[in-house]
């Protein structure tokens, strides 16, 4: 500031020389006004701050070889202009006009200014150079002397104290009557001091005293040693010095100083008690003096230590005096005391006083922070918002900008605006210049507001991040667990149990352990890994303590689970066990109790089952489960045989509940157990009840089926289809009569009578009024044409689904059978097409879409992408088996033939269906591939035998059995072989190979 007021005087002064020399110039060389006129143009543009138009116009009059009393000046300030301008290369200009001008004290001025900017910066360095250069213009006393006392400075900075001392010498000896030379001699002193050069410090403050001997600061120096202890830390040493100083100080200013460091020294040694008395004795001394709030200020912080906050708060508001620094930060900790305090009232008031007075400036940042933590504490998230968005749209450059849009975050997310919510905590976690903890910490909000609204897919990545960045770090424990329940609720359960378990190894002990082993067991419960959930389900009972107030009865839900995974199981003691345990509780004992009935009833107890399910309509007869109780025991009797106790069970369910889906079907099941009795005129009247007194039934299509049953059955006519078309005219409900014609063409599919069901779902698409059942129809009908072998019906059929109804669950089911037509079709681009697109629009067939492709890929032998889809699909279920078959037909194909055979003797151990016949067909090919015929033919006819069903492979294991007999020369037998399959499977791929065969081809 010093040194740009100098440059505003000297071009007051230079424009009004200029403007007098112009003038008279005018009067005698009306030809040089003009060249004149871009000068004092260009001065004046400079002085308003139009730097580029500045520097234009004094570039057209350098341009016309101005006379030379005036080109220095105007080569200066086009060297300011163009620096103002295009700051970026202010040394190139200065630079410049120095190169020039190598003696001019503008030169000076500029090697000044270029030190300075570099001191600012940190590169000391360079600025001593800019300064030494200055120094060797020749310059006035009033410029040179400061000159000097900076680089002296800059000499300290770099720790070279030898040349700060020469310059702190060679100040006072050029300039000795400036004012800077006893600070000089001082400083040059008190570096001696600090590199304990006791000797050395005599000798300079003796200098000092000679020279200046009348200067207040040759009067510090009987506190100077004090004080420098006091600087550099060494309280102690302080201490004992100043007090043994103050006897001897005369000067009341100084004495009190003695005081003040002695407190302060004491209060940096945390001895509390004795810095409470000397600034005490300093406020005595200074009663009334403005000095006396340094001593408040000091027994602020005394108190704060001592957690007297409201003394505290009471200290630092007698340092407020004025609007300087030290009140700004009386203030401030003033707020923070009243907050720590429990004075949220005066906190806020203070607060307030502080926005008002400060608007920028140092500490404004860390004030209004810590008010906005005050409102939102509070609960007033409007204020909080209100506050922390003055503070950001300020302008002023935050130190904390993280932490602050992290609150901004927090207090958005507190307020339910959960999109600026994550907008802030985003623009906090992509500051580069803050603590990488408060940016995780950001990263990790977002993530936690996406999680509360439910975008587990956004949030998981978010938390995975966290972690992975500091797996050590603060965060890294509640970020791999929100990571693995974001899997959980995205139902990618083989996922979440992975990190779960990752969890509990990495942090066995934390506050969330218990959870994790909770949901372990439910995600392999709900994977169907029932006996993998045992194990974490029972330790997390065995270490559960319920909460004071327990929101949720985790304890109860956990031995429902574990009776729940014993019964998948079908080790029934241990189940009802488990429920024994749950039955007591108002929460799920009616579940409990009813599973230990159907446990009974596993058992085959069916006595101790019907007595349970009495007990529980005794001992909760207000359960949802009561319907259903007492129909099971209706249904136990039906079973056992004991019709006519059935029907009597299955009248009270119809007594009881009328109305209900259970005396519908107890009114049904009357009617099969007349049936089964051979009472055909009962069971008829019992189906016509359900129709007549349950019509809107799922049941109606059964009933008109169970009357054509019991009427063929006594020898009657079978009237059911009237019966049927005249319940439609009696009950022309849209909704009924629509259910029940698509329920009687589902009963054809059902009866495999394909072709009636064609006919009847076409029947049903082109009347029907409503479109909630047109996907399932349309699906239906496809699978029909599919089972007749109508293969291009049943494509469009499948397309019509994707195209007309892409948002329905049927859709997906769609694109998963169109993918395997084109794949038996040979189609392999349109099967990648198709299962591509099912990946992408699916979590519930993402597996079966990852299969799919990895099978096409290996149809194309693009092995890579073949592995890379398969091992998808076991991300998601490690022990999904058709993943694992399709990875072991990978390295089938690359002819990793011991790999493969471990993968598919693993596959084969537990699988009994198609898949259980495919991997033993490909056990017997590798034994086959290398040459161990008898274990091939060993394979291969257990495949016949012990998967006959599944003719695909049977066939195939003929054909595979024939090579081997013709490569052992056993020709006949092997055309023989050939001949079977083209009798026995006609049409198919093992039929067309052999007939091949036969035909020398």
């Amino acid at each position: 500031m010093r040194i740009s007021l100098i440059f505003r005087n000297k071009i007051l002064l230079i424009v009004a020389g200029m403007l007098l020399l112009t003038t008279s110039s005018v009067l005698a060389q009306g030809a040089t006004v003009n060249e004149k006129i871009d000068y004092h143009r260009g001065l004046r543009l400079y002085e308003e701050g139009l730097f580029e138009e500045s520097a234009q116009h004094l570039k057209l009059y350098l341009a016309t070889m101005p006379d030379k009393t005036m080109s220095e000046s105007a080569w200066y300030f086009l060297a300011k202009a163009q620096a103002g301008a295009d700051s970026s290369n202010t040394v190139r200009y200065y630079e410049e006009f120095i190169h020039r001008y190598p003696t001019s004290e503008w030169s000076a001025d500029f090697l000044i200014e270029l030190g300075h900017r570099y001191r600012e910066t940190g590169d000391y360095l360079l600025a001593i150079d800019y300064f030494e250069r200055a120094f060797e213009i020749e310059m006035p006393q009033a410029k040179a002397a400061p000159l000097l006392f900076w680089t002296a400075e800059l000499y300290i900075n770099i720790d070279d104290y030898d040349a700060a001392r020469a310059k702190y010498l060679l100040l006072s000896e050029l300039y000795r009557t400036h004012e800077l030379s006893p600070s000089a001699l001082y400083a040059r002193g008190r570096l001696y001091l600090e590199q304990q050069q006791f000797a050395e410090t005599t000798a300079a403050f003796e200098l000092l005293r000679e020279r200046h001997p009348f200067s207040p600061i040759t009067r510090r120096i009987g506190t100077a040693l004090g004080e420098s202890y006091f600087q550099q830390g060494r309280y102690e040493e302080a201490i004992t010095s100043l007090r043994n100083a103050l006897p001897t100080l005369e000067d009341p200013e100084l004495e009190s100083k003695a005081v003040l460091l002695i407190a302060e020294s004491h209060n940096f040694l945390n001895q509390l008690d004795d810095a409470s008395e000397w600034y005490l004795r300093f406020v005595n001394q200074n009663e009334g003096n403005p000095n006396e709030r340094l001593a408040h200020y000091g027994l602020g912080w005394v108190y704060h230590k001592q957690q007297i906050y409201h003394w505290a708060a009471q200290s630092f508001s007698k340092a407020i005096t004025t609007d300087d620094d030290m009140s700004r930060k009386a203030l401030y900790y003033k707020a923070v005391n009243e907050k720590l305090s429990g004075r949220y009232d005066l906190a806020l008031q203070s607060f307030q006083e502080f926005g008002n007075r400060y608007t920028e400036g140092f500490w404004v940042e860390e004030a209004y922070y810590e008010w906005a933590i005050v409102t939102f504490e509070t609960g007033d998230q409007v204020s909080t918002l209100n506050i922390l968005l003055d503070l950001i749209r300020s302008g002023a450059r935050l130190n904390n900008a993280g932490q602050i849009y992290t609150l901004l975050g927090e207090a958005y997310f507190a307020n339910n605006e959960y999109g600026r919510a994550v907008d802030a905590f985003e623009v906090a976690e992509q500051m580069t210049d803050i603590d990488p903890a408060v940016k995780l910490q950001a990263r990790f909000q977002r993530g936690w507001v996406m999680f509360q609204n439910h975008a587990f897919d956004a949030a998981q990545p978010i938390f995975a991040g966290v972690y992975s960045e500091n797996p050590d770090g603060r965060l890294a424990a509640e970020a791999l667990f929100w990571s693995a329940d974001s899997y959980y609720n995205m139902e990618e359960y083989g996922q979440a149990a992975t990190i779960f378990e990752q969890f509990l190894r990495r942090y066995p002990n934390h506050e969330l352990a218990g959870a994790a082993k909770y949901s372990i067991g439910w995600s392999y419960f709900r994977m169907g890994e029932f006996a993998k959930a045992v194990d974490p389900l029972r330790e997390f009972l065995e270490e559960y303590k319920a909460p004071p107030i327990a929101l949720f009865p985790y304890d109860v839900d956990t031995r429902l689970r574990l009776g729940d995974s014993y019964y998948a199981l079908k080790q029934y003691r241990e189940a009802m066990r488990y429920y024994e345990q749950a039955i007591s509780s108002p929460e799920g004992g009616d579940y409990a109790l009813f599973q230990v009935a159907n446990s009974y009833y596993r058992s085959d107890q069916t006595y101790e089952a019907v007595q349970a399910f009495r007990r529980l309509l005794r001992t909760y007869p207000e359960s949802r489960l009561r319907e259903q109780s007492m129909y099971n025991i209706g249904y136990i009797y039906f079973l056992a045989g004991n019709f006519s106790q059935a029907i009597t069970e299955f009248r009270n369910v119809s007594r009881q509940f009328r109305g209900s889906s259970w005396a519908a079907r107890a009114q049904y099941n009357i009617g099969d157990a007349h049936y089964n009795a051979g009472e055909y005129a009962q069971a008829i009247e019992a189906y016509q009840a359900v129709m007549k007194d349950y019509p809107r039934s799922s049941l109606i299509i059964e009933a008109v089926n169970g009357i054509q049953y019991a009427m063929i059955a006594a020898g009657e006519a079978d009237r059911s289809s009237d019966l049927l078309e005249d319940f439609l005219r009696e009950n022309p409900q849209a909704g009924t009569a629509d259910q029940l014609r698509f329920r009687q063409a589902e009963f054809l599919l059902r009866t495999a009578d394909y072709p009636g069901a064609v006919e009847a779902f076409r029947d049903y698409i082109r009347v029907t009024n409503s479109t909630q059942l047109l996907p399932e129809a349309w699906y239906n009908l496809a699978d029909a044409y599919r089972q007749m072998n109508d293969i291009d019906n049943s494509e469009l059929a499948y397309q019509t689904l994707v195209n007309d109804f892409p948002q329905s669950a049927r859709a997906e089911s769609a694109l998963l059978n169109l993918g395997g037509i084109a794949f038996d079709q040979g189609d392999y681009d349109k099967a990648l097409e198709y299962f591509t697109q099912l990946r992408s629009r699916t979590n519930r067939l993402r597996n079966e879409a990852n299969i799919g492709l990895g099978d096409t890929y290996l149809a194309l032998n693009r092995l890579d992408e073949s592995q890379a889809a398969y091992n998808r699909a076991l991300q998601q279920n490690p022990n999904f088996e058709p993943g694992q078959l399709g990875l072991a037909k990978v390295k089938l194909r690359q002819g990793s033939y011991a790999e493969a055979m471990v993968e598919f003797q693993a596959i084969v151990d537990k699988n009994t269906l198609e898949m259980g016949a495919e991997t033993q067909y490909w056990i017997g090919y590798i034994h086959q591939q290398q040459q161990r015929y008898e274990e091939a033919l060993q394979s291969f006819s257990q495949v016949r035998v012990l998967y006959e069903a599944y003719e695909s492979w049977v066939s195939m294991s003929y054909i595979r059995t024939a090579e081997i007999l013709r490569t052992r020369g056993e020709t006949s037998e092997a055309r023989a072989t050939y001949q079977l399959v083209v009798d026995r499977f006609p049409g198919t791929e093992a039929a067309r190979l052999a007939n091949r065969v036969l035909q020398g081809n």
